[in-house]
């Protein structure tokens, strides 16, 4: 090969190394610009996600110092720009109180390396004012993985924790005039009792003078008002004692048969003078005496008699006690079924409300107050019972109610198990 030849040869090399070296530079410059290109497009996206977001994001060192923050985030530590957080702390901005406890918070993450997850956080500022927070604080690592500090993001709650706040207190408030009102029935209620059990002994004393017959038609008259009166006061002052927590059960031994044929007893001049059956039964299986407090059952059984009796025109009025068992414990179950108006279905859920009535116009033709059922209600639930009703309109009612079965020691004492009163048909 002739010199010649060998420097053209070289030459051709050299211009082909040079070739491929600009070939891999060229390739190398494009991967360069598409990686700055990327670069350039997220940290755009991230300066967006700061600048726009009402959010508060922040980004902490491992002295929980700032390195970045959002602009909202700023904009609630008062600074027109961002960059003038870089480097300090929440104690240069809240309180020591709320500064130290996020310092505690972000030093326990860099420990342990768990997140906390929308955290409700109460923010103190110096001026003394309080703003909520809803946060999640997570660890910020490099890119080998290393801890290097904290980041977080918060969300302003302040509106929603304090209609939080108005309503609790506003429900406190209210708790507290329905104690005022309580007490205030209550104490009326004794007030006018008083003077009320005056009327009614002179009245009865009176009874006992020669009188005409006009004058024993109005003093009768002025008894039954005073009666019914003191009635009503007696139903105002359970529901407040009840109401405010002061009404107590008063436990002994009771005679079943006795409280049930007494109340009949009670009723047998109404029933009569409407012609209407008034029939019972109890269960062979009832025991004989029970734990009870026999003023309050028997002031239900009254209730509900007296509700049976005043919708009843025709037919029969039934009142029946069996024993049931729930879950292996024993229940007495009371029921008082009519043949009276019924009740219709859309009303069934509010009979047992304070003050309601089926017909509550101006001109119903049944008076009362609509405190009996609600007294039944709350009486049968502090003696553990429950109390429900079955009504079909147009044809009768049955008020049901179960308390749980306690016997003392006197309710063991020997004697027969209640034979069943007169059987009858169920109703």
């Amino acid at each position: 090969m002739t010199g010649v030849e060998i420097v053209v040869g070289a030459m051709a090399l050299c211009i082909a190394a040079l070739a491929l070296a600009l070939s891999v530079s060229l390739l190398h410059k494009r991967k360069l610009m598409a990686s700055l290109s990327s670069l350039q497009r997220d940290t755009h996206l991230f300066s967006t996600l700061l600048q726009s977001t009402p959010d508060r994001i922040y980004f902490k060192d491992s002295k929980s110092r700032f390195i970045h923050i959002s602009s909202s985030q700023a904009k609630g530590f008062g600074l027109s720009d961002a960059s003038a957080a870089i480097g300090k702390s929440d104690l240069d901005f809240f309180t020591q109180e709320h500064g130290l406890q996020a310092l505690e918070d972000e030093q326990k993450i860099m420990r342990t390396g768990n997140p906390i997850v929308g955290h409700e956080e109460k923010e103190t500022w110096p001026d003394g004012s309080e703003t909520w927070v809803s946060t999640t604080k997570l660890p910020l690592r490099d890119a080998s993985g290393k801890m290097i500090g904290t980041f977080g993001v918060s969300r302003d709650i302040t509106a929603r924790k304090q209609a939080e706040l108005d309503l609790q207190e506003a429900k406190e408030a209210a708790e507290a005039a329905n104690r005022a009102k309580s007490e205030f029935l209550a104490n009326m209620s004794h007030e006018i009792r008083t003077p009320l059990n005056g009327v009614i002994g002179m009245s009865e004393l009176l009874f006992e003078t020669e009188l005409k017959p006009d004058q024993r038609d109005y003093l009768s008259t002025i008894y039954q008002s005073a009666q019914t009166l003191l009635m009503i006061l007696n139903d105002i002052l359970d529901l407040s004692r009840m109401e405010s927590g002061k009404l107590e059960l008063e436990y002994t031994a009771v005679n079943l048969r006795e409280i049930v044929t007494s109340l009949l007893k009670t009723f047998a001049v109404q029933v009569s003078e409407k012609k209407l059956a008034l029939l019972s039964e109890i269960s062979s299986d009832c025991p004989p005496f029970i734990h009870a407090d026999p003023m309050r059952l028997r002031q239900v059984l009254f209730n509900l008699l007296g509700n049976a009796v005043k919708f009843t025109h025709k037919g029969e009025i039934i009142v029946r006690v069996s024993l049931m068992e729930d879950s292996g414990n024993s229940a007495l179950q009371f029921s008082v079924c009519d043949t009276g108006i019924g009740i219709p279905p859309e009303k069934t859920a509010m009979i047992f409300e304070a003050f309601t009535q089926v017909d509550a116009s101006s001109t119903r033709q049944f008076g009362g107050t609509g405190l009996g059922l609600a007294i039944s209600k709350r009486l049968v639930e502090l003696m553990q019972g429950k109390i429900w009703l079955e009504s079909e309109l147009g044809r009768g009612t049955k008020l049901f109610f179960s308390v749980p079965l306690s016997r003392s020691g006197a309710a063991q004492k020997t004697g027969p198990i209640l034979a069943p009163m007169k059987q009858v048909a169920s109703c």
